[in-house]
This record gives structure tokens, C-alpha cells and sequence, in this order.
């Protein structure tokens, strides 16, 4: 009996030494390891939340070297849709570890670039991560770093979202058609072994134009889309390459992990331009080189059969910050906090800060301040936060009332551009975009100032002047063109094309059903084909472009 009773004891103890090992273990079993990849679209941009309550509070901090956070890595942004995924399996009762790796501007070459260190960089990517003049500089000294944490978080992931392209599309497509500052490094990028493909793309588009066109483009004039050609077979060729190579090493990484790939979004959908008078279908043109991304990870990808897929493409793309600006009322009481936001924080690299600069105004003409300081660019800097400070303890109601009238009269001037379509692009092929910016940031300078200034007399600057404000402003094709590219991609740094709340939730109910349904690519495609063709007759848009060649 002894012998049995000391027998239980050892068991007893055994099993005492055991449980808490048992509940770690079981504590690691239910954690469950997220990791989202894409960039702004992905990581809550122009929500509150993605830049740091510091920037928020001194939007010219450009954070220093080896900061995190600076592009969105590493920051989960409230009501951003990987939040989102988050919280849906947190309310499964998971433990979530969710590493947000998404970069704003980042293309799926640097996304490579990341994950494979023998892969070079082309301009575009040395432009947007190694310009001294760009706040991600970090992203450079700490590129092993970074690097590591990449490789090794997606080794660990049980859950992949990838939601990458929109800037192969976006960012670098749209401005290298509209400034030419972005080469095309093909060598650098895909590597000489398709540079024969590279070529073959461009023959074949070449080929396309001239017999859609009927022969209304003379060879002679051929060489003059030569840069067009150039850039779209470029920007096709290199989304299509590196999306097949980022995901070929994730699954070596992690051959498990659930990977929910989100189809490309065509942020321009419906929007026309006007070029010597003749109307080019902007928006379909850069439809084609979406579908046809699309086209490829749905269907020839040979990865395809590993991801899930999920569509966020129904009505073009999801709702954004544009459509709310689109949609505004004119009722101030309408406007609401993301909004405010975002004319708080119009674009950190130029001194709008529609906020600061109200408060800086009451300030100087009240004496809230230290007559040492004045409305000067370098004081106004230096004093954000204090402005705003003192405003809100001498003057609250008046700061309040004037700031309500500044935020109808911005979202109102970004209106005028929003409902510019089709686009003159006349002016701006002509004499680029830079004076036409900075008249129009001064212009809205003078509409803010203008609003304080009547209600520091007791007045209202009402609908009827900031429509006549609006309408001096914008007196020329070049500055209706120029307001309508800033809201867009510009001066705004595309905060309007952003999805909003909405937006995001309508991406995150995409993912979700990719991942309830077990939705493949090739069900999805098969699904949306009729979709895939541009609705505008491409045959009509090449004529129209052979007409502008002559």
C-alpha cells in the first residue's frame, strides 16, 4: 500500500510539475500570428493614429533616423482594415499577435527588396527610400534590420494578408506619365533574363496601338509614346515578376500560413482627362494595366492555387476619402473628426496645417502671444502646438467658430477639384505643376486667412465669399487641373484617395469572405470576368490619343 500510495504522490507531483507547462503550451497554441503586407491602402494612412500624437500636435516633426512608425510599419491604425482582422479573430477568443509591415508608397519591388537581399533597386525605389529629403530615411540605415524582422514575423505568421500594386499603378505609374521623373531600370529590377520578355510586351503593345488606331498614328509619330509604352510595359511587367518572387520566398519562409492575396484597386476608375481638347479616358487607360495585373494573379500566376483571394474590386474601388469630400452638404456639422483630420494634417512636407495657422492668426492679432512672436514661416513652426495651446485657453469659443468656418471653407475648395472631370491637362503638360502648386497653396492661405480675419472683426465669411474665393482661385485650366491633381495625388499626398472607415470596412469584409469561403482566384476571376473589360471602347481611346499625335 505503501509502495502504491508513494506511487500516486510521484504521479500527483508529476502532473502538478506538468500543468503549468500543459497551460503555456496551450497559451501558445491559441496565439494566433497575423501579419499584414501592402502599403498606405493597408496601413490606415490619413486615419487618426497613423502619424504620432506628437506629429499630430507638430505636424513638421519628421521623426528621427531609426524611428519606427515613420511610413506606417509597425503601427496599427484604429479602423484600418488589418485592425479589423485583427479584432475578428480576437473575438474567436484568439490570442493575436498582429505585425502591421505595410509601408506607405511601397511598390511589390521593394516589398522584394525586403525579402531578398541580392535583389537591386531601381530610381523609384532609391527616390523613396534613400532621398535625404524623405522622413523614411530610417528605412535605409536600418535596412538588416528591418529585413530580419520581415523574414522572421512571416516565418511565424499563421495569417497572411498581401495587398500589394496599387503604386505600381499608382505612385510610380501616374507620376511617371505625368512627370517623367521615375526611370525605367529594368536591368536593376527584373534582371536581363527578361529583358526579352520586357521587349516583347512593348512590340506587342506597339503593335496593338497601331492596328487599333487604324493607322491614324503615323509611324513617325510612334516614338512620341515611346515613354508611355516604355512605362506601362515596365510597370505590368515588374508588378507581375516580383509578386510571383515575393511569393515564391514567403511560402520557403512559411509553406503553412494562410495567405489572403487583395486585388488591385484602380483608385483613378472613372475619371477623364482633356489634352488639346481631345478627351482621353484616363481612368479606363489605367484600368487596362490594373485588369490586367489582376488578370494574372487570379489566373497565371503559378502560385495561384496557393492563396486565397479576395475581391475589393466591385464598383472599381472601395469608398475613400474623395467620395466623402464628394459628398459633402455644405453643413459644417456635418464634417466629421477623420475629416478634420485630414485638413489638420493636409500633407506633412508643406506648411498648410489649417489648424495651426487659425490659431496663429487669433493669436498675433489678440497678443495671446510673446510679441517676439510674428507669423513669419520660421515662428509659425516653431510655435504649432503653442498657438493652438493659448487659443484654446483665452478664446475657446472663438477658435472653435472660426475653425468650423476654416474646415467648410477647405473641404469646399477641395470640392471644386474633386468635381474637376474631366481634367484640363493642357497647362500642366505645358508648364509642369510646381508654380500652379504654390499659387494654389497660397490661394488657400488667403481663403484662411480671410475666414479668421472676419471673425476676429465680429463677421462671417459666408458660402458667397468662399465660392468667390474659389472661383479667382481656380480662373484656368492649368489651376482647375492642378486643384484636381492635388486632391487626387498631389499637394493632397493623396489623403482623399484613401479609403476611409468605410472603405475599410468594406476591404476588411472582402478578406473575411475570402477566408469563410475558402474563395480561390481562379473562382473569383471566373466570377468577375465580364469586369475585367474596360467599358469605354479602347478602340475610341487610341483614336483620340492618334488624333492628339496627329
Amino acid at each position: 500500500m505503501k509502495k502504491v500510495l508513494s506511487l500516486i504522490m510521484t504521479v500527483c507531483l508529476l502532473l502538478c510539475l506538468c500543468i503549468p507547462a500543459l497551460a503555456a503550451g496551450a497559451k501558445e497554441k491559441n496565439t494566433f500570428h497575423y501579419v499584414s503586407l501592402g502599403a498606405s491602402n493597408t496601413n490606415g494612412y490619413a486615419l487618426h493614429g497613423y502619424l504620432s500624437e506628437e506629429q499630430y500636435a507638430n505636424p513638421i516633426l519628421k521623426g528621427e533616423d531609426g524611428t519606427p512608425g515613420i511610413s506606417g510599419y509597425r503601427t496599427v491604425v484604429p479602423y484600418s482594415y488589418p485592425a479589423l482582422v485583427a479584432d475578428y479573430y480576437r473575438d474567436k477568443g484568439y490570442n493575436v499577435d498582429h505585425a502591421q509591415l505595410a509601408q506607405s508608397a511601397m511598390r511589390v519591388e521593394e516589398l522584394r527588396f525586403l525579402l531578398d537581399d541580392s535583389f537591386g533597386n531601381d530610381e523609384y525605389t532609391r527616390w523613396r527610400f534613400y532621398d535625404t529629403d524623405k522622413p523614411s530615411t530610417w528605412w535605409y540605415s536600418c535596412l538588416d534590420e528591418l529585413r530580419e524582422d520581415y523574414k522572421k514575423t512571416i516565418a511565424e505568421a499563421d495569417l497572411i494578408t498581401y495587398d500589394m500594386g496599387l503604386n505600381n499603378f499608382g505612385v510610380y505609374l501616374t507620376n511617371r506619365l505625368l512627370s517623367g521623373n521615375y526611370g525605367s531600370d529594368l536591368s536593376r529590377v527584373v534582371g536581363p533574363k527578361y529583358a526579352g520578355k520586357f521587349y516583347a510586351i512593348r512590340a506587342q503593345l506597339e503593335a496593338g496601338v497601331n492596328k487599333l488606331s487604324f493607322g491614324v498614328i503615323k509611324p513617325e509619330k510612334m516614338q512620341k509614346l515611346d515613354q508611355t509604352l516604355d512605362t506601362i510595359a515596365y510597370a505590368l511587367l515588374g508588378y507581375c515578376v516580383n509578386f510571383d518572387a515575393t511569393m515564391g520566398i514567403i511560402r520557403e519562409l512559411n509553406p503553412d500560413a494562410t495567405i489572403v492575396v487583395l486585388n488591385v484597386q484602380n483608385i483613378m476608375a472613372n475619371l477623364d482627362v482633356t489634352l488639346k481638347g481631345i478627351p482621353i479616358p484616363f481612368g479606363d487607360i489605367m484600368g487596362i494595366a490594373v485588369n490586367m495585373a489582376n488578370t494574372y494573379t487570379s489566373l497565371l500566376s503559378p502560385y495561384k492555387d496557393t492563396y486565397l483571394y479576395a475581391d475589393t474590386i466591385k464598383n472599381g474601388r472601395v469608398t475613400c476619402f474623395m467620395d466623402e469630400l464628394a459628398e459633402y452638404d455644405g453643413n459644417p456639422a456635418n464634417i466629421n473628426q477623420d475629416m478634420k483630420d485630414c485638413c489638420d494634417v493636409y500633407d506633412t512636407s508643406l506648411p498648410l496645417y489649417l489648424k495651426f495657422r487659425v490659431a496663429a492668426r487669433i493669436c498675433v492679432a489678440k497678443g495671446y502671444c510673446p510679441i517676439t512672436w510674428t507669423l513669419t514661416e520660421t515662428e509659425f513652426k516653431k510655435h504649432l502646438p503653442q498657438f493652438v495651446a493659448l487659443c484654446e485657453k483665452n478664446c475657446p469659443d472663438l477658435y472653435q467658430e472660426t475653425m468650423t468656418a476654416a474646415y467648410d471653407a477647405m473641404i469646399t475648395l477641395f470640392q471644386a477639384g474633386v468635381s474637376t472631370n474631366p481634367i484640363p491637362l493642357d497647362g500642366v503638360a505645358k508648364n509642369g505643376t510646381r508654380a500652379a502648386e504654390d499659387r494654389l497653396v497660397a490661394g488657400i492661405f488667403d481663403v484662411m486667412k480671410n475666414v479668421t480675419d472676419a471673425h476676429l472683426n465680429g463677421t462671417t465669411y459666408g458660402k458667397t465669399e468662399v465660392q468667390a474665393a474659389i472661383d479667382q482661385l481656380l480662373d484656368s485650366d492649368e489651376m482647375r487641373a492642378v486643384a484636381a491633381i492635388g486632391v487626387r495625388a498631389s499637394i493632397g499626398n493623396t489623403f482623399f484617395s484613401h479609403p476611409n472607415r468605410k472603405g475599410c470596412r468594406e476591404l476588411y469584409d472582402a478578406v473575411i469572405h475570402a477566408l469563410e469561403n475558402e474563395t480561390t482566384s481562379t473562382q473569383v476571376a471566373l466570377r468577375e470576368a465580364p469586369n475585367l473589360l474596360v467599358k469605354k471602347p479602347v478602340k475610341v481611346m487610341l483614336r483620340s490619343i492618334g488624333n492628339l499625335l496627329g
